[in-house]
C-alpha cells in the first residue's frame, strides 16, 4: 500500500488506472500487474509492504539524511 505526499502519480493496477495527488492511496493485491509513473514534477511517496520484499534485503543502503516534505 501506499500514499503520495506530494505531486502526481499516474496508477494502474489491473485494469484500473487512477491520477493519484498529494493524499491518494493505492493497494495492490498479492500477483496483481501493476505500474506507476511520476507526473511531470515528480512525486513523494511511501511504500509500504508487508510481508518485507527479500528482493530488497540483499541491497546497499545509503547513509543519507531524510528530505522531508
Amino acid at each position: 500500500l501506499g500514499i503520495v505526499l506530494r505531486g502526481t502519480m499516474d496508477f494502474r493496477v489491473g485494469d484500473e488506472r487512477r491520477l493519484l495527488g498529494p493524499g491518494g492511496t493505492w493497494r495492490i493485491p498479492p500477483n496483481v500487474e501493476h505500474e506507476a509513473t511520476a507526473g511531470s514534477e515528480g512525486a513523494v511517496v511511501i511504500d509500504v509492504f508487508a510481508p518485507g520484499r527479500d528482493d530488497w534485503r540483499g541491497l546497499e543502503t545509503i547513509d543519507a539524511a531524510p528530505v522531508w516534505p
